[in-house]
C-alpha cells in the first residue's frame, strides 16, 4: 500500500463514519480526487482488520442509493478498553505529537488528550498525563544519543557512573554505580555490559530503561578477563550468574514465527511444532513471554518457572471467571 493511499484511509475512516450517507462525488470533491480513484480507496478499506483476520474482524462499507455507510468489525461495537500502561503510552506519545507540531494536528493532540483523561476518569487520567508530561521528549532533543555518547567516553576513559535504571523484573526505578566495560547489540536493542558495585557482579542493563547517567570521574581497572562476545549471543536474553536454560513449546502460529525469527541451535523440530531453548534469569519475563502466544505456548522447563506460570494462569482465569 502506498504511504499517500495509507494517509488517506487514516482520514477516510473516520470521516466516514461521523459523516454515514456521504455521496461518491461530495467524497471525491473532499478528498480532491476522481470517483475512479475513490472507488480504488474505498476497496482498500476492506483490507482494515485485526488478528485472527475472521470476515466479521474486517471494516467494510455499504454503497447505495442513500450513499456510503461504513460497516464495522465486530470488535468495534464496544469501547477499547486500556490498561493503564497503555493509556500512559497513548499519553506520551500524544505529548510528544503535540510538541513536536503546530496548528490544527497540535489541537487535535490537544483534544484527544483531554477524552483520553476523562475515558479512564479524571483523577487517575490528570496523574497519568502528569506522568507523560515529565517522559516526554521536547522537540529536536535526542537523549539516546547522549546517553550513547556519555557511555562511550566512560568506556574509553574507564570512568564509574551513576545511573538511574528502570528494572522491569521489579517494575522499580533505582540508582545504581557501574563500571561500563562496552556496549553489545541483541535483538535490536542496545545493552551495557557493567559491573554494577551495588550487585558485586557483572551485568547487562538495556539502554532504553536508563533514566538519568552521570559520568562520576572515578577511573577504574580495565579487567582482563573479560569477554564481550559471550555477551552477543543469538535469542532472547544475555547472559549473567543467574541464568537458566529454559525449554518452551511452540505450537500453531507461535511455531510459525519462531521458525522465522529463531536460528541455531536454540530451535528444534517437535510433534507438535517446536522446542524454543534460550537463558533467562527473569522468571517475569519468560512467563510474559509465554503468557502471549496463549494456548500456543507452553513452559516445559525449569521446573520452578513451569509451576510460577501455572499459578499465574490461574489466578488470570479466576479473574475472569
Amino acid at each position: 500500500m502506498k504511504k499517500k493511499d495509507l494517509t488517506h484511509l487514516l482520514a477516510l475512516i473516520p470521516f466516514l463514519e461521523n459523516n454515514p450517507g456521504i455521496s461518491q462525488d461530495a467524497l471525491a470533491r473532499r478528498l480532491g480526487c476522481a470517483e475512479g480513484d475513490l472507488m480504488e480507496l474505498l476497496n482498500k478499506v476492506l483490507m482494515c482488520g485485526s488478528p485472527p483476520y475472521l470476515p466479521d474482524d474486517y471494516i467494510g462499507f455499504v454503497l447505495d442509493r442513500e450513499g456510503i455507510h461504513l460497516t464495522y468489525a465486530a470488535h468495534f461495537s464496544r469501547p477499547i478498553g486500556l490498561t493503564l500502561q497503555e493509556a500512559l503510552s497513548v499519553m506520551v506519545l500524544l505529548k510528544g505529537l503535540g510538541l513536536s507540531t503546530e496548528g490544527s494536528l497540535a489541537q487535535a493532540s490537544a483534544s484527544l488528550r483531554e477524552k483520553l483523561v476523562e475515558a479512564i476518569g479524571q483523577k487517575t487520567g490528570q496523574d497519568l498525563d502528569a506522568v507523560a508530561s515529565r517522559m516526554a521528549v521536547a522537540r529536536g532533543s535526542s537523549v539516546r544519543g547522549e546517553i550513547v555518547a556519555l557511555l562511550q567516553r566512560a568506556i574509553v576513559d574507564r570512568t564509574e557512573l551513576t545511573m538511574e535504571y528502570y528494572s522491569a523484573n521489579s517494575d522499580r526505578t533505582g540508582e545504581r554505580r557501574v563500571r561500563p566495560y562496552g556496549l553489545v547489540e541483541n535483538t535490536g536493542d542496545l545493552y551495557l555490559v557493567a559491573y554494577c558495585m551495588d550487585n558485586d557482579a557483572v551485568r547487562t542493563f538495556r539502554l532504553d530503561r536508563i533514566k538519568v547517567l552521570e559520568d562520576t570521574g572515578q577511573v577504574f581497572p580495565q579487567p582482563s578477563d573479560l569477554d564481550l562476545e559471550a555477551y552477543r549471543l543469538e535469542g532472547f536474553s544475555l547472559p549473567d550468574d543467574q541464568a537458566q536454560s529454559v525449554e518452551i513449546r511452540l505450537r500453531g502460529e507461535a511455531a510459525d514465527w519462531a521458525r522465522e525469527a529463531v536460528e541455531g541451535a536454540s530451535l528444534t523440530e517437535d510433534a507438535d511444532g517446536v522446542i524454543l531453548r534460550l537463558k533467562s534469569s527473569s522468571p517475569e519475563w519468560v512467563t510474559r513471554f509465554c503468557l502471549k502466544f496463549g494456548a500456543d505456548a507452553e513452559l516445559l522447563s525449569p521446573g520452578p518457572m513451569r509451576e510460577r506460570t501455572t499459578d499465574i494462569i490461574q489466578k488470570i482465569r479466576a479473574q475472569y471467571d
